[in-house]
């Protein structure tokens, strides 16, 4: 069974990024999630709108991160929230209940919780060293395996992957691969969205 693509935006212009996802778009994103740290709320609304155009002709869910108020104002499919974010019940009061509710989770009590208060999916690591997120701590192999056995959510591998890394262990134990600067840096983006479809 193919692994879902959870591509998230990366640091450079949002120019360049949009232009690298027409041709990643047709290949088949699952979830696409806006994440600008330095943006402000109104940079990050427009920029959302941005991408929401091209999700919404390739069937591809846009996600926010942390900005609840910009994922309700451009009607996105959902949001993701980690650990110092608002809580899942703050969201839920704020977004429609359709809306897509993404949680980190770094432990496993952390994801039964993020489960039994309405996560609809779990992002677990990281694994590798990440540009992205240079403060986050290694998970163990242990503790991915843990997280499996006892949540029943979508899970999602992340933090430094890239087509040549990721271990059978990791493969055997989520449902997807999340990825940034593996695509955004890339000489050749398509043959190593490619390589995370292949796997």
């Amino acid at each position: 069974m193919s692994k879902m693509m959870y591509l998230i935006t990366g640091d450079l212009p949002i120019s360049r990024q949009l232009k690298i996802l027409k041709r990643l778009m047709p290949l088949g994103i699952d979830y696409l999630q806006y994440r600008n740290k330095s943006a402000d709320q109104k940079t990050a609304y427009n920029e959302a709108l941005q991408y929401k155009v091209l999700c919404d002709l390739y069937g591809t869910r846009l996600i926010i991160n942390d900005w609840v108020e910009v994922a309700k104002a451009v009607n996105a499919s959902g949001i993701h929230l980690g650990e110092k974010d608002p809580s899942i019940e703050i969201a839920r009061d704020i977004l429609d209940h359709k809306v897509i509710i993404g949680k980190t989770a770094k432990t496993v009590e952390q994801a039964k919780y993020s489960e039994s208060m309405g996560a609809h999916y779990i992002g677990v690591g990281a694994f590798y060293p990440s540009k992205t997120k240079k403060e986050a701590l290694p998970m163990s192999m242990a503790t991915l395996i843990k997280i499996r056995n006892e949540v029943k959510l979508p899970i999602f591998a992340i933090g430094g992957l890239t087509p040549d890394n990721i271990t059978t262990e990791i493969i055997n134990h989520v449902d997807g691969f999340a990825f940034s600067n593996a695509i955004w840096y890339a000489d050749r983006p398509e043959e190593v969205f490619h390589g995370f479809k292949m796997i």
